[in-house]
């Protein structure tokens, strides 16, 4: 977004917005894109109010559905203040009423929130521009009146009377000196060439008729003549008058102009003479434009007044008495050379552009008139420049700005009062897909569908009664059958006098924005899988109707559905199954819930439903049920029959909760609940949930507080070969010194901190803890190894690799000592992820075992693919070994793929002679359990190692 291209001076906006985020952004986006606008900025419509009753700023921008006054009623009330203020309304309700009471009130536009900070700026520009040529407009308005003025004093300081007829109309024009020189005031009497020659003395009248018969029939350019008017109150004046014929290119008589000059008594003009020498003097000084009178010969300055002085930048003594070649003031010396000659020949010349140099050097466009004066006998020209530049800079300008206009790919119009189409750009043809010669003449409502010419014709009529820039949209289908959507902006265009000449329009095509504004504003907020809103659509919808709720004293639900088992799903059958699955439940959810509800996809596998309205709570229950009913049947993926079933969490308003906020986080909370039974059930928020929550929330607290003060340790169990007896590695087992409840195990901790995050620090301080142990054991010549249980989140940290080679050189630990274990739904979470991991740390020497084997989804491809050394069978399958025949062989074939795959096995949880007799007759390599020892700490393990 570029800053706005020209200076702004003395121009004010008042900001109004009650949301402080908001004001604070919009407020530094207008001072980085307008500088020099002075911006004020109220919270409300009573503090607008009052900033614009004392600063009256030009342009108003405000919110309209705000707290203490609205901006509508803020609007109204400046509008009474100040008419011709221009007010922009921007927020977030766009409906009819809005817009309605908006042009009612008289706001030149309205801006959708959120704001387009591009669309905001060109309504701002748009304006700006338009206060500014305004001003510019008025203040040449003011100089050609002032000098009108200037112009009638000259006339009724000299006696000097001023006349025009047409010859071709007969029409004429008279002077208001004319009139007092004839007696009468200024337009008492209809200006005519007859009415004239009436007041001429009736022995002078035949005369003045021939006099200027013959100047018709011999085509004299200049005729003079003495004559005697009689006035009304009958005294006789002698009139000298001159008069000039104008003819056409082909030389026929097209008008004749004059002047009349009272010089009734001698003495009195003699007396006249004086004074009209000390005025002429004086207009010569006073005389806006640049007069001087130089000597005809040599074109030695003879007199200059003050403006030429100003304007050229000479002082008098440096003009006076040089001439034109020595100062010059000529910008083109061929031009000057014209004047003498046209001088030379006609005696006089009128309105010839030239161009002078001022002392500076820049160049001064004008029009000249020049005249032969006899001054005491010396020949003289007498010469008026009237500066133009800023003129012809204006007049460069609009036609800048109509080659502009012509090539803009915008569509560009205006109509008359009428409201029928005058100007028709290229742009207009391209868009409208119509040629000028077609749509000139018709009325501008034709650019409108049959439903919508009442509307444009409503918008052009409020433009025209109000004197606002109105804005709308259009659809508009051309004549190719292509359906476009047109934004419109109607101005109404007035003559200097503010009168109605018709309305501007610029018209763009915005099918493709709309389109991709559409298109964009729906990925936005809906999830792009399932084309469900999604969470921040979802927030919106629920804050909507919490507020609707309130008012209505209703209540309303909120449902937070999890998918049992998706990660499963998702490992067995593959992503794009699982894609399909989310895709067939949000198409199964819309079935089943009432119109009024919203369901929406809020990440992962999981789902909210909003449930406004509700007069029971018995309605909840309903859609619940029809909810699970719709996952008693099968999905079919790719024609394959996958049963699913879902755990949903339950919260109401306002029992469970005031906010958007607490609604979800409880409904989820109960939903974690009801995942705890078996698939397909449900829960409502309860007292009970809430207090375990706050457990589980003062557990996380006190899991940070125990990394911080040291409260965690490690206990050790050892992995003996079945076959020696030997000690060959410690498995580090974390414990928890509670404060309060004494010692804590992983299970009663652990769910927690992988919940929230906290295992990350947990894992990395019992990596940490374990590796310096061992280090002290090899310092005492022990050569088993470390192993230690990671997480899922902690092994797929981007720098876990990283992390741990700088904790083995912390510690001094060599890496052939660590072992690694890992869960087979860790290994398969993110299977790439995994090999690359493992293979960085199997080159550096680290060694990983395959925890919990037998209770996952791996395959046997893919562990034959990752460099795994052992295998530990879950104690699932070991509790029962001696009496169930299914975990047996179980047990049976993880030893045979195992070695067959050249990896160890490990039998964990042995609590019997029996079982490890069974195990070992079965070739299991190690064994790991109570039968062998309890975990103990340090210092007892390291006694235990050394009594093996």
């Amino acid at each position: 977004m570029a800053p706005f291209p020209y200076t702004i001076t003395d121009i004010s906006l008042l900001y109004v917005e009650d949301e402080p985020e908001a004001r604070g952004m919009l407020s530094r986006m207008l001072a980085l894109n307008y500088p020099g606008l002075r911006i004020h900025v109220a919270e409300n419509g009573i503090t607008g109010l009052e900033i614009f009753r004392e600063f009256r700023p030009h342009i108003v921008l405000t919110d309209l559905n705000m707290p203490v006054m609205s901006g509508i009623q803020m609007a109204r009330e400046i509008k009474a203040l100040e008419p011709e203020v221009v007010t922009v309304a921007v927020t977030a309700y766009s409906d009819t009423s809005y817009l309605l009471s908006a042009i009612e009130i008289g706001i030149h536009n309205y801006v959708l929130k959120p704001v387009n900070y591009a669309d905001l700026f060109r309504v701002l520009d748009t304006i700006l521009e338009k206060l500014m040529l305004q001003r510019l407009v008025d203040e040449q308005d003011e100089r050609i009146r002032r000098r009108e003025q200037q112009l009638s004093l000259a006339q009724k300081v000299a006696h000097l009377g001023s006349w025009e007829w047409d010859a071709a109309t007969g029409a004429a024009a008279w002077s208001d000196e004319l009139y007092r020189i004839c007696g009468m005031e200024p337009g008492q009497a209809p200006a005519s060439w007859r009415a004239f020659l009436a007041l001429v003395y009736q022995e002078d009248r035949a005369t003045v008729e021939r006099a200027l018969a013959r100047a018709f029939e011999l085509r004299e350019p200049q005729v003079s003549q003495y004559f005697r008017l009689v006035r009304p109150d009958g005294s006789i004046r002698v009139i000298s008058a001159h008069s000039e014929l104008i003819c056409d290119e082909g030389g026929r008589p097209r008008s004749l102009i004059g002047t009349c000059h009272d010089v009734t008594d001698s003495e009195t003009a003699q007396a006249a003479l004086r004074a009209s020498e000390q005025r002429f003097q004086k207009i010569f000084q006073a005389t806006p434009d640049l007069l001087s009178i130089t000597e005809a010969q040599e074109g030695v300055y003879l007199e200059v007044n003050d403006a030429f002085l100003n304007d050229l930048g000479y002082r008098r003594d440096e003009v006076l008495g040089r001439s034109e070649a020595e100062l010059g003031i000529w910008a083109r010396e061929r031009e000057l050379r014209g004047v003498l000659r046209a001088l030379e020949e006609l005696g006089e010349l009128r309105d010839l552009e030239v161009h002078l140099r001022n002392r500076q050097g820049r160049v001064l466009s004008g029009i000249i008139s020049a005249q032969y004066l006899d001054i005491n006998g010396r020949r003289c020209i007498l010469t008026l420049f009237k500066d133009i530049s800023e003129r012809k800079r204006i007049e460069e300008e609009l036609a800048r700005l109509a080659s502009i206009v012509e090539s803009s790919d915008d569509a560009i119009m205006a109509t008359d009062a009428e409201g029928l189409i005058t100007i028709w750009n290229q742009g207009a043809e391209r868009i409208f897909g119509l040629k000028a010669d077609e749509i000139k003449g018709r009325h501008l409502t034709a650019l409108a569908p049959t439903e919508r010419k009442d509307y444009l014709s409503q918008q052009c009529r409020l433009c025209c009664r109000d004197g606002e820039v109105g804005h709308l949209d259009l659809p508009y289908q051309r004549r190719d059958a292509r359906q476009i959507q047109v934004s419109i902006t109607l101005s109404p265009l007035r003559d200097a006098y503010g009168a109605l000449l018709g309305l501007s329009g610029i018209a763009r095509d915005v099918t493709r924005r709309s389109e991709r504004e559409e298109t964009i504003r729906h990925l936005a907020l809906h999830d792009p899988l399932t084309d469900l809103p999604n969470r921040k659509l979802f927030m919106d919808f629920l804050a909507l109707e919490l507020a609707q709720a309130r008012r209505n004293r209703r209540s309303l639900a909120v449902l937070f559905l999890d998918l049992d088992h998706f990660k499963q799903i998702n490992d067995t059958l593959g992503h794009a199954a699982g894609d399909l699955l989310l895709q067939a439940v949000g198409q199964r959810l819309k079935g089943c819930v009432r119109e009024s509800d919203t369901v929406a996809r809020i990440g992962g596998d999981e789902f909210n439903v909003l449930m406004p309205d509700l007069h029971q709570t018995d309605d909840v229950g309903t859609v619940v049920g029809k909810i699970i009913g719709v996952f008693e049947t099968p999905f079919l993926l790719d024609n394959v029959e996958v049963a699913a079933s879902t755990s949903i969490g339950v919260s109401m308003f306002p029992n469970d909760g005031d906010s958007s906020a607490e609604l979800v986080q409880k409904a989820d909370s109960a939903m974690y609940v009801a995942k705890q039974r078996s698939g397909n059930t449900y829960q409502f928020y309860n007292d009970e949930i809430n207090t375990r929550t706050a457990k589980r929330q003062k557990l996380e607290r006190q899991l940070y507080q125990a990394i911080k003060e040291n409260q965690l340790l490690l206990e050790f169990q050892p992995l003996v070969r079945i076959d020696t007896g030997k000690v060959v590695g410690a498995e580090a087992l974390l414990r928890w010194q509670h404060p309060e409840e004494g010692l804590l195990f992983p299970s009663q901790f652990l769910s927690v901190a992988e919940e929230t995050g906290i295992i990350v620090p947990l894992g990395e301080w019992a990596l940490r803890s374990a590796c310096a142990q061992m280090k002290r054991w090899q310092e005492r010549g022990h050569a088993f190894t470390i192993a230690v249980n990671l997480s899922n989140r902690q092994f797929h940290r981007p720098n876990f690799v990283e992390s741990t080679q700088e904790l083995l050189a912390e510690t001094g630990l060599d890496p052939s000592a660590l072992e690694l274990d890992l869960t087979e739904y860790a290994i398969m979470d993110d299977l790439d992820s995994s090999m690359r991991h493992m293979r960085k740390l199997t080159d550096l020497g680290v060694h990983f075992t395959v925890d919990d084997f037998g209770t996952g989804s791996s395959s046997l491809q893919c562990i034959r693919q990752l460099p795994i050394e052992r295998v530990k069978i879950d104690r699932s399958f070991i509790r029962d070994i001696l009496t169930q025949s299914d975990d047996l062989a179980v047990v049976n074939a993880v030893i045979s793929m195992s070695h067959n795959l050249g990896m160890k096995v490990n039998a964990v949880g042995v609590e019997s002679q029996e079982q490890l007799e069974l195990i070992r007759s079965k070739g299991c390599d190690e064994v790991q359990g109570d039968v062998i020892s309890k975990p103990l700490p340090p210092e007892q393990f390291e006694v235990l190692v050394a009594n093996l």
